[in-house]
């Protein structure tokens, strides 16, 4: 399929920003990606080369934006690496069978297309992109759109008026800001079940920790002692450093062979 669309309408202006190719594609993208660069953040071209392509050709940058559309992958400092939504989606978490729910999450990233879901989902494909075109799409780009977005309703199972991820306020940056250093930031919130809640915690390169929400002072104590327990499993010694040696357990003093016995004399 053409994934090549016009970026401006016939009067010169800006076509709204939209993922460019079906949430299937961007996933299949995804999965090359995942098994050329793993957890590493990587430069456009070596994203690029990845998925498929050449070189950071316009096409190229067009389907790596997409895929950021989707929230799939991030674009920090121009590195892209994959996200933590994008971890999701190709190793489902024990309760969301088969990812669906990460599927779901990444087809209504995109706020056209949660807008779309939430308004305009059940109208076909020729009158939906007469809409879009209401919207300020050319006609073609409209009609492009309105294909991916009932492609990516089959393939995630949208249902009209699907609770989407939380609105960040932001969209995903153009192709042209892939080097731009920005990346969308995280949700403020994210509920992990029914009844366990949790904060995402930004840590750099493309990295989240989700930490409890809320929590005692007592519960934080212990998280604290936990991770520095386990910080040499965790932590990667950068090149030329030294792993921190382990902490000497302290002495049991109950396990001496003289514990309960008093001096001679007393």
């Amino acid at each position: 399929m053409n994934t090549e669309t016009t970026e401006a309408n016939p009067n010169g202006e800006r076509n709204p920003r939209c993922p460019r190719i079906t949430l299937q594609d961007a996933i299949d993208r995804l999965g090359q990606l995942q098994k050329a660069i793993g957890k590493s953040a990587v430069d456009a071209a070596a994203a690029s080369k990845a998925i498929g392509y050449s070189g950071p050709s316009g096409a190229a940058l067009t389907t790596i934006g997409s895929m950021s559309m989707y929230g799939l992958v991030t674009r920090n400092q121009g590195k892209v690496a994959i996200a933590e939504l994008g971890r999701r989606v190709l190793f489902p978490m024990p309760n969301d069978k088969n990812g669906e729910a990460a599927k779901k999450e990444a087809a209504l990233s995109p706020k056209m297309f949660k807008r779309i879901n939430t308004e305009f989902d059940d109208l076909d494909i020729d009158v939906l992109g007469s809409q879009l075109v209401h919207l300020g799409f050319d006609e073609a780009t409209a009609k492009h759109t309105a294909k991916i977005y009932k492609a990516n309703k089959e393939y995630a199972k949208l249902q009209n008026g699907e609770k989407g991820p939380l609105d960040t306020g932001s969209e995903n940056e153009d192709n042209a800001d892939l080097g731009a250093g920005k990346s969308r930031p995280p949700p403020p919130l994210s509920t992990m079940s029914s009844s366990v809640q949790s904060l995402p915690v930004p840590l750099g390169n493309g990295l989240v920790a989700y930490v409890p929400y809320p929590m005692t002072g007592a519960a934080f104590e212990m998280l604290k002692e936990a991770l520095d327990l386990y910080k040499n499993m965790i932590v990667t010694p950068a090149a030329g450093e030294h792993p921190t040696p382990p902490r000497p357990k302290a002495p049991d003093p109950s396990a001496h062979p003289m514990a309960g016995q008093h001096p001679r004399g007393t």
